[in-house]
């Protein structure tokens, strides 16, 4: 909801997962403020900054949950007469009694329009959990080739 012209007010809510991350789910809710520096057809950035709390399910691992600050940011900008789109969108929470509670997931791409409403996407997801389950590491990584749908 925006405040302001720039300013504004969110919720979210996410939920993730991860069988070979030991992760029955990890669900994370949040509220804080954001800003839009811009918005426009051809660039858009906006950074967003607040409150959390984080419950984590594990298959093996102890369960935990925690309270988290929460910070994100999401940009995107055409690079060539809007037929190759750079993105970069990225997320962070850090709980508040433990720097050990710390997760950041990333998504980095480009998006090829093909039509109107379809797209291609070749995209690279970086996702870290600074404490993973025992024997697992903290980084895991994905290289995506996507088609998709807008509307």
């Amino acid at each position: 909801h925006f405040l302001s012209e720039k300013l504004y007010f969110f919720t979210s809510g996410t939920g993730t997962k991860d069988d070979f991350r030991d992760l029955n789910l990890r669900s994370a809710l949040g509220l804080g403020l954001g800003y839009q520096f811009f918005e426009t057809p051809i660039k858009n950035l906006s950074v967003e900054a607040g409150l959390g709390y984080v419950n984590e399910d594990f298959e093996v691992a102890e369960d935990n949950d925690y309270a988290a600050g929460r910070w994100a940011v999401n940009f995107d900008h055409y690079l060539w007469q809007k037929r190759l789109q750079f993105f970069h969108y990225h997320e962070g929470l850090v709980g508040f009694e433990s720097s050990d509670d710390l997760v950041i997931r990333s998504q980095t791409g480009l998006r090829i329009p093909i039509t109107t409403n379809f797209n291609s996407t070749i995209q690279y997801n970086w996702d870290y959990d600074k404490s993973p389950s025992p024997g697992l590491d903290d980084t895991d990584t994905a290289y995506l080739f996507t088609l998709g749908y807008n509307w």
